[in-house]
């Protein structure tokens, strides 16, 4: 199994084989299965990442800001995702799609 993990201040996020998990201090982790993923949408205004799994529904785990090289969590994630989930957001530079 190959690991990734993000961190700042104690929190984090760990990017698995079959999952993406959000690590937080006094809260409960969150995940979603990277199979489930249907929509990555990279904010405009703000950094982090949004992951779907119901591309119009509301986000199964949101990704905040502040945490150590968002870029290569972004790509990370993107690269890991399925290769028919879309990816929305300006703030996606990697092949400018929006």
């Amino acid at each position: 199994m190959a690991y990734a993990s993000f961190a700042v201040f104690q929190r984090g996020v760990v990017v698995g084989t079959e999952e993406i998990r959000k690590v937080r201090p006094l809260w409960w982790d969150q995940s979603v299965q990277i199979s489930a993923i249907r929509r990555v949408h990279v904010p405009t205004i703000e950094s982090g990442l949004w992951l779907y799994t119901d591309p119009d529904g509301n986000p199964a785990l949101t990704i905040g800001g502040g945490l150590e090289a968002p870029d290569e969590l972004e790509e990370r994630v993107i690269q890991h995702a399925p290769s028919d989930a879309a990816v929305t957001g300006l703030g996606h530079r990697a092949n400018g799609s929006s």
